[in-house]
């Protein structure tokens, strides 16, 4: 894997810098904070220190289909080719040179958004513990050949998507927060925007001494749409005989290192260049001083893929496509799947019927036992 530049010191020295002077694709959940006041309870699973820095290079304009046909334009983002983070590193970079886009210093982690439990103090309601915020798709799905059926099942899946911030602002103030209060991968964290534009500002207000209950992600893997069927049972394996804490870790890991992976991808960059047509500075300032000309793109070979899952693979729609919202249908057959929660107001006769394998069945006894030991112990 590349070597990510990651941790506090990184962001550190960042922060110090700046103040000086039409196929498939994977659906890539992240966070934002649209607007002034924007607030989120989040928890972290990633440690500072394995939080990586790179050279972005975003709002890259694709085209893309719903399932509908309709066609719409969604953004995507990749690391600068000069990044030293890269194996072989170029010395200019084709969507610079050609398109002046402008890398900018960023820093990628995994949080999943969490739910507080309230009472009211004072006349106030203040947090007394947290849950893993979930949502429900229905999902269609696949025979044994890997096609589709006209079944489908209903899924519930953690809300868990990456935060990608510049580490002169978002990620400074994380950091502080990390330094002088605790570890943000263990604790529960209120992050808020303040301001507009490039007077934007974020306040972390941390919940030390609240508990997190980790269900809805621990036992909720099957439904994270940017993972291949695979991929899920992969991470399912290394994490089922894993307490609640270490497997939130190795959820971020795992979905880190895939995302990582994607953004150095050589060949995916190839393909997101190819649908850029018109220059990416937005405020001109670069076409201007060119004169309007866009510099040529000086060929290179093409270099073998790092991705370690191919695009095809994928579930869910393509990046940042706020018109197709809704994970996309699996490509490949799960060859076990946990038992779906069923959505309480679906009509019965919406219901299907769907027979268990007999690893589906271990997988779902597996997972009714962590919940049983759960509960036993909250009950203790």
């Amino acid at each position: 894997m590349p070597n990510f530049r990651r941790g506090a010191e990184a962001i550190a020295k960042a922060a110090e810098k700046s103040s000086g002077g039409g196929s498939f694709k994977p659906f890539t959940p992240s966070m934002f904070w649209a607007n002034h006041d924007d607030s989120k309870y989040l928890l972290f699973l990633n440690p500072l220190s394995e939080i990586p820095e790179v050279d972005m290079i975003g709002f890259l304009p694709q085209k893309g289909k719903k399932s509908n046909g309709d066609e719409f334009v969604y953004y995507e983002q990749t690391i600068a080719r000069t990044d030293p983070c890269l194996d072989n590193p170029r010395s200019t970079d084709p969507l610079v040179e050609k398109w002046d886009a402008s890398p900018k210093r960023t820093c990628v982690a995994v949080a999943v958004e969490l739910e507080p439990t309230v009472e009211e103090v004072n006349g106030r309601n203040r947090p007394t513990g947290f849950a893993v915020k979930t949502t429900s798709y229905d999902r269609r799905i696949r025979d044994e050949e890997g096609e589709l059926t006209d079944e489908y099942e209903t899924v519930e899946a953690p809300v868990i998507g990456f935060v990608t911030q510049s580490p002169h602002n978002f990620f400074n103030v994380v950091t502080s927060f990390d330094n002088n209060e605790g570890p943000i991968e263990s604790t529960a964290l209120k992050i808020t925007r303040v301001g507009k534009d490039s007077s934007t500002t974020y306040t972390v207000n941390g919940y030390l001494d609240q508990t997190i209950d980790l269900y809805g992600l621990v036992d909720c893997t099957d439904g994270i749409s940017y993972l291949t069927n695979e991929e899920r049972e992969e991470l399912f394996d290394s994490i089922v005989d894993l307490s609640d804490e270490e497997a939130s870790l190795v959820i971020g890991e795992f979905m880190l290192d895939k995302r990582l992976d994607e953004l150095a991808d050589d060949d995916r960059y190839n393909e997101l260049a190819e649908g850029v047509t018109a220059s990416l500075d937005k405020f001109g300032g670069k076409s201007k001083k060119n004169k309007g000309a866009a510099k040529p793109a000086r060929e290179r070979p093409a270099r073998r893929s790092q991705r370690r899952t191919p695009v095809e693979d994928s579930d869910g729609p393509a990046e940042d496509a706020p018109q197709e919202d809704t994970p996309a249908e699996d490509p490949k057959p799960a060859r076990r799947t946990r038992a779906a929660k069923p959505k309480e107001d679906a009509p019965a006769e919406e219901k299907v019927n769907k027979q268990k394998s007999p690893e589906a069945m271990e997988k779902l006894n597996k997972l009714r036992d962590r919940t049983s030991r759960r509960q036993s112990a909250s009950a203790a």
